[in-house]
């Protein structure tokens, strides 16, 4: 009994030293269970007139890598594989739908990131660099843009230096603007299907709109298309707009497509 009860005793005694390592590395072990989607970011094409393209294409890509890395949105794949890869497949700038899916598949990567600078101005007094970028994210699962914005950056207004150097920081800014935050509505699962509804699980304090339209999935296969007509707090009432919900299953996965992305429907 006195043995038993010695080792009953250690036993406690270890769980109490060990539980602060414990409580100290359960955030980092929680990060690490979290699946971060990975992206590859293609080269920013430069419409604005008068500048040098090579150097703002470069400067904003590296940008866009760095910003969406940042607070691990996103996980990008190494800018030398990307270019690598569009060179082994033939692939062209700028990019369509297609092109882009089939270089996310050959990568391993979730999204494809296209962009372009479309405007670079100055003012005086004190002088400041301002730029605009588009940006958008496709998935490559379903083959849709499921994010897309534009936004302008400018240098700060006690920035000193070039016009070069300040077209630089207005980038950086501009960038940083556009991956703020997580950009991407949340996933969703079909939670419930009777005859004349079905449900998600997401609603208006999820950002979901009436109007918002979806993609169904089952593991890597596009079902269906989607679209939200009714909306609580915590769920949405979605409706299939071909009519055809044969294929959709309770517990498929739900993503979301860019607002003023025109969904590819039939497919």
């Amino acid at each position: 009994m006195q043995d038993e009860s010695n080792i009953w005793t250690r036993r406690v005694l270890i769980t109490i030293l060990l539980m602060p390592l414990l409580m100290a590395l359960t955030p980092a072990l929680q990060a690490q269970a979290e699946t971060v989607p990975t992206a590859a970011v293609l080269e920013i094409q430069v419409r604005a007139p008068s500048h040098s393209s090579t150097t703002l294409s470069q400067a904003a890509t590296e940008a866009v890598a760095a910003a969406m890395s940042r607070k691990n949105l996103y996980s990008v794949k190494d800018r030398k594989d990307t270019e690598q890869a569009v060179k082994e497949l033939d692939l062209h700038l700028p990019m369509s739908s297609n092109a882009a899916v089939k270089l996310g598949q050959n990568l391993g990567v979730d999204r494809v990131v296209n962009g372009e600078i479309t405007e670079v101005s100055f003012t005086d007094k004190p002088r400041r660099a301002h730029v605009k970028l588009s940006i958008s994210l496709m998935h490559v699962i379903i083959g849709e843009i499921v994010y897309n914005t534009s936004v302008v950056g400018s240098s700060l207004p006690a920035a000193t230096g070039t016009d070069a150097m300040l077209i630089e920081q207005a980038i950086k800014r501009a960038a940083e603007s556009a991956f703020y935050s997580s950009c991407e509505m949340p996933t969703a699962v079909i939670t419930t299907m009777e005859e004349n509804s079905t449900t998600i699980n997401r609603g208006s304090r999820d950002g979901i709109r009436v109007g918002d339209k979806a993609i169904v999935i089952r593991g890597n296969e596009r079902v269906n298309f989607i679209r939200v007509f009714s909306v609580s707090a915590s769920e949405s009432q979605v409706q299939f707009p071909e009519g055809r919900r044969s294929r959709v299953r309770l517990g498929n996965q739900v993503i979301f497509v860019s607002r003023s992305a025109k969904v590819e429907q039939g497919q």
